[in-house]
């Protein structure tokens, strides 16, 4: 290295530094696209056969739980706890509408705090008899995730859905 001068060269310095922030702005686009992406297809919904409707399905808001078991014989059964105790339990029978790939429950109640018959006549809405809500018809659309979870949504703007769980599918049979 004798005789050689070493000059520092500011030209390349200034193209390495903005090719380095083109480099990383790509970088964060392409992880914002895939994040987009990822959002978009978790939101997707798949609709849901007949044949597939039977199960167990749950929904769970603090202290209570209701769970509607749909048989493949067109009945269902509905039932309600309050802090892991059995408050009431509903049968009835159930229709599948080809055209609108829904599901209307007979004699169907729901007691989720917000959602029940109390709820809704304190703003005007159904009366009640009693302490006894009055029972009717309900209908839902059942969608399935990508991930294979069945839902019956009576509130889906906060994604409040009775849903069944993919790791135990439901079995007559057994």
């Amino acid at each position: 290295m004798d005789g050689v001068k070493w000059k520092w060269n500011t030209n390349f310095l200034w193209k390495y530094e903005t090719t380095h922030l083109v480099d990383r702005a790509k970088t964060i686009m392409r992880l914002r696209f895939l994040l987009l992406l990822a959002l978009a297809v978790s939101g997707c919904d798949l609709p849901v056969d007949q044949a597939e409707l039977p199960g167990l399905y749950e929904f769970q808001l603090n202290n209570v739980k209701q769970q509607v078991t749909i048989t493949g014989d067109g009945k269902y059964t509905n039932a309600f706890y309050r802090d892991g105790e059995l408050i009431w339990l509903d049968q009835g029978d159930w229709t599948y509408e080809r055209d609108t790939r829904g599901v209307t429950f007979e004699k169907f109640r729901i007691d989720i705090p917000g959602h029940d018959i109390a709820s809704v006549r304190r703003y005007g809405g159904i009366p009640k008899y009693g302490d006894v809500p009055i029972r009717g018809y309900h209908f839902f659309v059942p969608e399935k995730t990508l991930f294979g979870i069945k839902k019956l949504c009576f509130d889906r703007d906060v994604d409040f859905c009775f849903k069944t769980d993919r790791r135990s599918e439901y079995n007559p049979n057994k």
